[in-house]
């Protein structure tokens, strides 16, 4: 357990999700991290430590006017859009705060305890955050903006970490380890029955649901050694889990709309490198290298994160040309 944790959050800082909050930025120094399109792709936000600490700005997609959304004295170390493009989540050391995507009306809503592991609810009603109990132990809990109401969804003398909730709102996908190993629970949100959907004897962790809501994707720790990570689909019509990939290294998937293909990114080879897959051809082929972050809506190009020139900054992929755009130049405020 020791060294899967350990290199859980390893993981977590190389892919961003864990930033160094009090660097400070110099001109050699300045990164550009986590892109993420809005709903509607007319906009895209990421975090820079361009002002000392690592902040969220925003920049339309014509890649004019970057302004500054956050204004944190911790820093920021992850953020998430919501459902119609109006707010931003963001995580400011333990605490969760919203705000309008134009940078005003900040609001608090978890005043300690909050994980990076948060997301919005499909409706924008509310937050679902992993909190930290006794230990290394976590719960999930669900937190209505307007009302206030905190409600637990997951308990257990367990570990409850990543989960992926359905775009019906109705059930929810999580990593837990309350039967030895981690394994995949769903847990019903109306009726708040949890079902156990694996039994692997490694570790299987980072459930993502598809967009239609049939089916989970997630990986599993091969050698439980916590370096190569095989990943798998489970259908949740008849249960069946299938092996789709075996490539080397973290995996890290993206669904595309169609629910058919995926956009995966391995470290497998020493670097990160993005595959597209078929999943009914079984197929997959390197388009790109880097970290595959946010697909835009309309699906013909990728944000990326990659250290190519030495330090993390943010490039543009578009499927069908290849061509790959280094973005950092027109992300500084000026």
């Amino acid at each position: 357990m020791k060294l899967f944790i350990i290199g859980f959050l390893i993981v977590m800082w190389s892919l961003g999700q864990i930033v160094p909050l009090h660097s400070q930025a110099t001109q050699n120094k300045v990164e550009f991290i986590r892109p993420a399109w809005s709903p509607k792709g007319k906009f895209f936000a990421y975090l820079s430590n361009q002002s000392g600490t690592y902040q969220v700005y925003k920049i339309d997609h014509k890649l004019q006017r970057p302004v500054q959304i956050s204004n944190a004295p911790e820093g920021v170390s992850v953020f998430k859009w919501s459902p119609n493009g109006k707010q931003i989540a963001f995580l400011s050391k333990d605490q969760l705060y919203t705000i309008h995507s134009d940078g005003t009306k900040k609001q608090l809503i978890i005043a300690s305890g909050a994980s990076p592991l948060f997301n919005w609810t499909p409706d924008g009603k509310s937050i679902c955050y992993s909190k930290r109990t006794e230990g290394k132990k976590t719960d999930i809990i669900q937190v209505g903006l307007t009302s206030g109401k905190v409600t637990p969804l997951v308990t257990h003398p367990a570990t409850e970490r990543n989960f992926s909730l359905a775009p019906n709102s109705k059930q929810m996908v999580f990593g837990s380890n309350r039967a030895g190993s981690f394994d995949i629970f769903l847990l019903d949100l109306i009726s708040q029955k949890v079902k156990q959907l694996t039994n692997f004897p490694q570790n299987a962790i980072d459930p993502l649901f598809s967009p239609n809501g049939k089916s989970v994707v997630f990986i599993v720790d091969r050698d439980e050694d916590n370096k190569n990570f095989d990943t798998f689909l489970l259908s949740l019509k008849d249960q069946n889990i299938q092996k789709i990939s075996s490539q080397d290294g973290y995996n890290l998937p993206l669904w595309f709309s169609n629910n058919k293909k995926l956009l995966m990114s391995s470290n497998g080879n020493g670097k990160w490198e993005v595959y597209q897959m078929d999943i009914k051809k079984m197929k997959s082929k390197k388009v790109t290298d880097g970290l595959a972050f946010s697909i835009h809506p309309k699906e013909k190009k990728v944000l990326l994160q990659s250290r190519q020139s030495g330090k993390n900054e943010i490039y543009l992929f578009h499927f069908e040309s290849g061509m790959k755009t280094l973005l950092s130049p027109f992300l500084r405020k000026n």
